[in-house]
């Protein structure tokens, strides 16, 4: 089997999903879908290949760097492990 490195990653921009008060630019239909008292809330962003994902609470929104009107969702906790800030 084959073994490879992942390439060098380039500076991303990002901002997290954090409704109501923060709703990173690219995020649309921010709704909340809560049942009970404490809210849960979802929005959609339109990625690079043109398909709308649903967005939840908490997520990180990546702006796709060839496309600044197109975004992406990582997760957390996968993007506390893959990023690190970079200072200026």
């Amino acid at each position: 089997m084959a073994r490879f490195i992942a390439k060098a990653i380039p500076v991303i921009e990002a901002e997290q999903f954090l409704p109501p008060d923060q709703v990173p630019a690219g995020v649309y239909d921010v709704r909340n879908v809560s049942k009970v008292a404490d809210p849960i809330y979802i929005g959609r962003v339109l990625t690079i290949q043109g398909q709308e994902v649903t967005v939840h609470s908490g997520e990180w929104i990546v702006t796709e760097a060839s496309d600044d009107t197109r975004h992406y969702p990582i997760d957390d906790l996968v993007f506390q492990k893959k990023y690190e800030l970079l200072e200026d």
